[in-house]
């Protein structure tokens, strides 16, 4: 099931009170794009990741 921006916006009623975000996980179809929203968006700074990871991600 999937859920659009407007559905989750109109039934949230008010922020949680997060102070930091440590980690998550996601499938995503493009780490580029979801790197980009995730920084332009929701302003997280993109970190370095282990170089050992021969996989596509971003952290």
């Amino acid at each position: 099931m999937r859920i659009g921006i407007e559905e989750v916006s109109s039934s949230c009623t008010e922020a949680l009170p997060l102070l930091s975000l440590n980690h998550v996980s996601l499938l995503c179809r493009s780490v580029w794009e979801s790197t980009r929203f995730y920084e332009e968006v929701l302003g997280f700074v993109l970190i370095k990741r282990p170089s050992s990871f021969n996989f596509n991600g971003a952290w």
